[in-house]
């Protein structure tokens, strides 16, 4: 909006002297910009990588950087749009008696091209080409006029000159490299230096990308190791750290009904490890998930037994539509979706959402939610703790042994086991290399201050209107301020 504000400002200044020759050299100057701008959105990875390395930036100081320079890339084809605008008026209306149906008709196209372009990008572009080839169709469309009205108003040759000069750049960004594991600030605290970043690369391969509305799904392998990658985060993996709390988010609440649930509905699939632990004893599994590429990843890379399955039921849908316009009750809710660093995600840990697993469950059905505590923090996390005591009845804290994550269990019927009996049944279960899973868990000492973050007027509670949590996990990953939960 500045960029469109200033570059009205200026062509209303500039159009009193304006010619055609003027109006072409702001309309091309509006079509490279764009263009450039366009491809360089979808680089804008490698140069939060080079601010946080190659000026030894810390993350967060590169992190800023990177959003005024996007901000910047947005102002420059704004600034050009908005002085086309005054500069068209005065050169193509004639006189004043038709200054009115001129003005008119030149303000209803750019409120059109407005509309097609924002219903066209994000419904068909992104959808059915994906965020980078989006990009780069984005980068042509901008030309488009400003060739048709220089073909129009020039010679041949100079006009082919232009054409070539503006596929150039074109052409340029389409076939430039990609980026294949984008920096990003989820993995900014993993490497001290690009040289690290670089050795790390190279044992890497992508099995496969996916692409559309949602963003960028990747299964990545590592040596033994192979993880699921979404707009850049590492959601899950076969990784020994990430099993435990995949499994136990299905145990503890499975050991708490102290039965086999009728049906279980999980929220966030990750790698589908919750899923395969409970689809064992489950006998309906809802298993909710915005992306429907996570999936297809899932059953090719991690799970393929999964196509087969006939107790799972997998729903591409965001979880709170789901929930809303979802009679059916469910025995056991786990709720484990990716880190709530935006609003959708963040979304699924607020009072709405808890009132919405509340009204789901059944009456003596348990909800596991999963909070990544080296992302939050113990203050967000108390939060989270804070907002579900608002809800349920009776909330137990568990922390796994890695320290780095925590899962919550809450129901309205009191916890009929013992912790030491929790543990005790939990150690009936093995995991390959992990052995024992009761060795996995530890009975938070902070259970003995629930009554306390209930009260505290300094711990928030979180609603769809406040934006606490989100902006807190951002900030968590930017200063790695997550400490273990006892």
């Amino acid at each position: 909006m500045a960029g469109l504000f200033i570059g009205t400002l200026h062509g209303n200044r500039v159009s009193v002297n304006a010619d055609i020759k003027r109006l072409f050299i702001y309309m091309l100057g509006f079509a490279l910009v764009a263009g450039v701008t366009s491809i360089c959105f979808v680089y804008l990875s490698e140069f939060l990588k080079f601010w946080r390395f190659s000026l030894s930036l810390s993350v967060k100081a590169a992190y800023y950087v990177t959003i005024f320079q996007a901000s910047f890339l947005v102002f420059l084809p704004a600034f050009f749009a908005g002085a086309v605008f005054p500069v068209a008026i005065q050169i193509l209306v004639p006189d004043v008696e038709h200054a009115g149906r001129t003005a008119g008709f030149l303000y209803m196209m750019n409120s059109m091209g407005a509309i097609v372009g924002t219903l066209l990008t994000g419904f068909i572009l992104i959808e059915y080409l994906g965020l980078k080839n989006a990009a780069i169709v984005c980068s042509i469309l901008p030309a488009i006029p400003a060739l048709l009205f220089f073909i129009f108003y020039r010679p041949v040759t100079q006009t082919a000159v232009i054409l070539m000069a503006v596929l150039s750049v074109i052409v340029g960004g389409a076939i430039a490299a990609y980026p294949q594991y984008p920096f990003s600030v989820y993995i900014s605290q993993r490497y001290s230096s690009l040289q690290e970043l670089e050795r790390s690369s190279e044992s890497r391969r992508t099995l496969k990308e996916y692409e559309n509305s949602h963003g960028i799904v990747r299964v990545i392998q590592s040596g033994n190791l192979r993880f699921l990658q979404v707009n850049s985060k590492n959601e899950s993996s076969f990784m020994n750290s990430d099993l435990p709390t995949q499994a136990l988010l299905a145990l503890l609440s499975r050991t708490y009904l102290q039965r086999n649930p009728e049906r279980l509905l999980d929220i966030g699939l990750g790698t589908g490890t919750t899923v395969w632990f409970a689809q064992k004893w489950a006998k309906e599994i809802d298993s909710i998930e915005i992306n429907p590429d996570v999936y297809t990843a899932v059953s090719e890379y991690f799970f393929p037994q999964f196509k087969e399955a006939q107790n799972i039921n997998f729903i591409s849908q965001e979880a709170r539509y789901y929930l809303a316009n979802n009679e059916k009750k469910y025995d056991i809710i786990t709720v484990e979706p990716s880190y709530p660093t935006d609003a959708v995600t963040a979304s699924l840990y607020t009072r709405e959402s808890f009132l919405e697993y509340r009204r789901a469950l059944s009456e003596e059905g348990v909800l596991s939610l999963f909070i990544p505590l080296h992302v939050v923090g113990t203050r967000l996390a108390e939060g989270v703790i804070k907002t579900l005591l608002t809800t349920f009845k009776y909330v137990q804290i568990w922390s796994i042994s890695h320290g780095a994550d925590i899962i919550v269990v809450a129901r309205q019927q009191p916890f009929n086991l013992a912790p030491d009996k929790v543990v005790e049944k939990i150690s009936e279960y093995k995991i390959g290399s992990r052995g024992d899973l009761g060795l996995e868990l530890t009975y938070a000492r902070r259970n003995s201050m629930l009554e306390h973050i209930k009260l505290s007027p300094d711990i928030p509670v979180y609603t769809d209107d406040v934006i606490t949590l989100e902006v807190g996990a951002v900030d968590g990953f930017l200063t790695e301020y997550g400490q273990p939960h006892k």
